[in-house]
């Protein structure tokens, strides 16, 4: 029997026991409601907290703030509910009805500033792309739960080595919300993102992409506020006069 069921049993089991102590319905606000953080299911950015209600209270409903998201409808009651994060903010949820004898599941995504209902498919598909897929903006405070950074500084540009942690997929890359690389097969992923040059100013960007069977080198360079791809060889040519330009400027000094 795995954990979430022995949840189920013992929560069913004291919302039964002391229902005769309740005279009035309550609801769960998530966003004020504690919880227990579950941490063996979290991964660097994204969050589980479990909510479920005092022992004497009868829960039928679940709200975000003074917005209800789910109401049961008598005899099922709220057991308890999963609520999913990422990057602090609350995308997913998970609600545990039942009526004393069944218990099933109830899932809702924030989409569009709002909760939606979403079905099971769609629900397990979203919580994987949760809890694995990661996008970088190199413009934006670093995010050293999510990704490892390392500076070289041989000569000219310094070069900074990003990839992420913990098998997370690193599936888009932009500068300052501007798109620089995104993958274009759901088994692509990058595996390393070289910035030359510093991380707010830099002009050249080279992404090392997970294929399906090699890996793949993609060169990006900035052209008046636009990221374009462009072959190695220009790539290389224009580092290397980047490189020069450090260079010539540190012995003008």
């Amino acid at each position: 029997m795995n954990f979430l069921n022995i949840n189920l049993i013992i929560l069913s089991f004291v919302i039964i026991r002391f229902n005769k102590f309740v005279t009035s319905n309550q609801t769960i606000n998530i966003r004020r409601y504690r919880g227990i953080r579950l941490n063996p299911d979290e991964k660097g950015q994204y969050k589980v907290k479990l909510l479920f209600p005092n022992h004497r209270r009868i829960i039928t409903s679940v709200t975000d703030g003074p917005n209800i998201v789910f109401k049961s409808e008598a005899p099922e009651l709220v057991e308890c509910v999963f609520v999913m994060y990422l990057y602090g903010a609350e995308r997913l949820l998970n609600i545990v009805v039942g009526d004393g004898d069944d218990s099933r599941f109830v899932h809702y995504a924030y989409i569009g500033g709002a909760w939606i209902e979403v079905d099971d498919d769609t629900y397990m598909s979203m919580k994987e792309i949760l809890r694995t897929e990661r996008k970088l903006d190199i413009a934006e405070v670093f995010d050293k739960d999510t990704f490892n950074i390392d500076k070289h500084h041989l000569y000219g540009l310094p070069a900074y080595i990003i990839h992420p942690k913990d098998n997370l997929k690193l599936v888009a890359v932009y500068d300052n919300y501007h798109l620089i690389w995104q993958h274009e097969h759901p088994a692509h992923n990058a595996a390393f993102v070289i910035v030359h040059g510093e991380l707010t100013t830099t002009k050249l960007v080279n992404v090392i992409v997970n294929g399906t069977q090699e890996s793949i080198n993609q060169y990006f360079m900035k052209e008046d506020d636009e990221w374009k791809e462009i072959t190695k060889s220009k790539f290389y040519l224009e580092l290397n006069a980047l490189d020069m330009e450090v260079l010539m400027s540190q012995a003008a000094i």
